[in-house]
């Protein structure tokens, strides 16, 4: 018994180009979030965004290989054009981000509470330690008498 096969070259390329698109799309909101906090926090998150939109661009490219491949036979595309819109959506997405964690990093105005609350931090941790050190030295005592 002979199987009938289906030759679609392009169904491999077009089931990773969307399952790399949902990723992508998902994986945003979560990527999205740490570079928000390394933005208002340290001025940084750009390297996460233009890692994250390297993968969407991946993903976009599969599909699209994808989609071409599946088309010069007339095979079944859903996939791959499924994994080309999502994949364009999350690459979307991911440029916006990048473009506005870009301006929200070199805010001068942010820059300047990011200053202030790391002085106020640091001189809050140099008055608890000199309370623990002034602690310890007179619990020291106590228990030496």
């Amino acid at each position: 018994m002979d199987q009938p096969t289906s030759s679609n070259p392009g169904k491999g390329l077009g089931i990773t180009g969307f399952v790399l698109s949902l990723v992508a799309l998902v994986g945003y909101f979560i990527v999205g979030g740490i570079a928000t906090m390394q933005a208002l926090t340290t001025g940084g998150g750009g390297t996460t965004m233009i890692i994250w939109i390297v993968l969407c661009l991946a993903a976009v490219v599969l599909s699209i290989l994808g989609f071409q491949k599946s088309a010069k036979v007339g095979a079944n595309k859903g996939l791959a054009i499924a994994g080309i819109v999502i994949g364009g959506v999350a690459l979307i997405l991911s440029l916006l981000a990048y473009t506005g964690l870009s301006k929200v990093a070199s805010d001068p105005t942010l820059q300047q509470v990011r200053d202030e609350a790391k002085q106020m931090l640091e001189e809050g941790l140099n008055d608890l330690e000199q309370d623990i050190e002034q602690h310890t030295g007179e619990s020291d005592t106590t228990v030496t008498q």
